[in-house]
């Protein structure tokens, strides 16, 4: 039987609090979790495919998910407060397998009232494909994940959430679907609740995150903490930017930052040049990525966490796939480990591109990063 598993802070706060479970806890100090001597720098330019497989990197090759940073962006520095609680992952429901069996997407009013999710009821939202023994279960550790379901003819996507199967065989649920777009669109709307953003676009896939491989090639998807991070702006048409199509309901009286360039949409980047020193080869590979394509906001984390979307499928779990690759857990509470003070060192680098627009993705300039291959749509 398949399990998949979502945690998410605000579901439960006690479990952040006490005890470290799988995560990369101890006693107190600095745990070493790495060699003393860092990692050789990765080449500034990666070694570029002649193709490219959609369901694994999805989006035309002009989507903002796939283009680089310009070498003429405007970046402004930003002051980010140290998430308190250390490092999550929001995990997405990626279910582009057509060749699995149909399963029927229906409605739950359930929602996050902390009611079941499980019981479906009328109407049938659409039709995903996934094995009979996939299951999202409804409960601890395991609210709010969008889903993202390729239809039959290749293509069309459907989106929606909060997503859960309970049992075998039986259908799934969300409450609301979102627009879906096309594998081979924009990847600008979807079910990334805050933004109204994709809820595939900037997931960190399965195997892009492994030890010798190379970092991901596209722009990532972040949760931070409205509270602390995103602009306190006096309307809510001004709670978000380009590309957000939205921010949420409750900006007005939750959004807590003073910087109006950070809103629900903007794009976040490590500046060209020298990258932070880290020691962990996990850590550099995340610079790259944040230095030359950089991460969209797309929610509200709901606590002072970093929080990267990842992907959750009948193939696995990102946060399993890279505690067995690398020793250690994706997400901890324990600020004093050598990871979270390398992504520490990350977001306390990071600036804002504020020519960021549908006029100059990315930023000004030549881009970084070649154009990833275009896609052949069926």
């Amino acid at each position: 039987m398949r399990v998949a598993n979502s945690p998410r802070f605000w579901a439960q706060p006690l479990a952040w609090l006490t005890g470290c479970g799988l995560l990369a806890c101890g006693s107190g100090g600095d745990i070493r979790l790495f060699p003393e001597v860092a990692p050789a720098p990765l080449p500034a330019e990666m070694p570029r495919a002649k193709s490219r497989n959609p369901l694994a990197q999805p989006y035309a090759s002009t989507s903002i998910w796939n283009t680089a940073i310009g070498d003429g962006a405007l970046l402004k520095p930003v002051s980010l407060k140290p998430a308190t609680y250390g490092i999550r992952t929001e995990a997405v429901a990626v279910l582009l397998d057509v060749n699995a069996p149909t399963l029927s997407v229906q409605h739950s009013d359930a929602g996050w009232t902390g009611a079941d999710r499980c019981p479906a009821s009328a109407p049938e939202h659409f039709v995903a494909h996934a094995p009979t023994d996939f299951l999202l279960l409804e409960g601890v550790g395991r609210s709010g994940v969008p889903v993202v379901a390729l239809q039959s003819d290749g293509r069309t996507l459907k989106q929606g959430l909060p997503f859960a199967r309970c049992t075998s065989g039986a259908p799934a649920t969300i409450l609301f679907e979102e627009e879906g777009g096309d594998l081979y669109g924009d990847g600008l709307l979807g079910a990334s609740g805050g933004s109204g953003l994709s809820a595939l676009g900037g997931v960190l896939r399965l195997g892009e995150l492994l030890p010798g491989s190379p970092p991901p090639s596209h722009a990532l998807a972040l949760h931070l903490f409205s509270n602390e991070v995103l602009w306190a702006a006096p309307t809510q048409a001004e709670c978000f930017r380009w590309p957000a199509s939205r921010g949420d309901g409750y900006c007005l009286g939750t959004y807590g930052g003073n910087d109006p360039q950070v809103r629900m949409g903007s794009l976040l980047a490590l500046p060209s040049g020298a990258l932070p020193v880290l020691r962990s080869e996990a850590a550099q590979k995340l610079a790259w990525t944040l230095q030359n394509y950089g991460a969209y906001i797309v929610n509200d984390a709901g606590a002072s966490v970093y929080t990267f979307a990842v992907e959750i499928s009948p193939r696995g779990w990102f946060v399993d796939e890279f505690e067995a690759a690398w020793g250690f857990s994706f997400q901890t509470e324990d600020l004093s480990t050598d990871w979270a003070k390398d992504v520490q060192t990350l977001f306390d680098a990071l600036a804002v591109v504020t020519d960021n627009s549908a006029d100059t993705p990315g930023g000004a300039g030549t881009r970084l990063q070649p154009a990833l291959p275009e896609l052949s749509a069926p």
